[in-house]
């Protein structure tokens, strides 16, 4: 896997990556909360392709994946421990058109044209800052 930043890399695969692994519904609530304006904001619709950029344990991936059931979405994260357990929540959940990748989203190189959604959280600088370190965006990709 190609990085930008292997500290982070060890981080989010070593003890940081686990513990939110294992704590993943710890924030549910707010996490859905938050998401409703900018799922309506970007129009989500049932055939789009979305793509969850920072995706973590895969909430937003999985919410995204049963607004467009007939579409699919895609989480990225450089996290094992928590695309394992987003993975694992998928199947739980049953949704099929789910899918997660790991990789650093500043070098990963993403499919121009792909995707009709664009999500992103936690760290890329751009967007909405809500509090702390928590970003939201979704916007219709362009």
């Amino acid at each position: 896997m190609r990085v930008a930043n292997a500290h982070q890399v060890m981080g989010w695969n070593g003890p940081e990556g686990a513990h939110w692994a294992e704590h993943h519904d710890r924030r549910g609530d707010l996490d859905d909360a938050l998401l409703d304006r900018p799922f309506r904001m970007a129009e989500t619709g049932p055939t789009d392709v979305v793509l969850d950029i920072g995706c973590g344990t895969g909430r937003t991936t999985r919410r995204a994946a049963r607004q467009c059931a007939r579409g699919w979405a895609a989480g990225i994260d450089l996290s094992a421990p928590m695309l394992d357990r987003a993975r694992a929540e998928a199947v739980r959940e049953g949704l099929t058109n789910a899918r997660f990748h790991q990789g650093d989203a500043p070098v990963y190189p993403f499919p121009r044209g792909r995707h009709d959604v664009v999500i992103s959280r936690y760290g890329l600088g751009a967007g909405v800052r809500l509090s702390g370190r928590l970003w939201v965006v979704a916007a219709r990709w362009q």
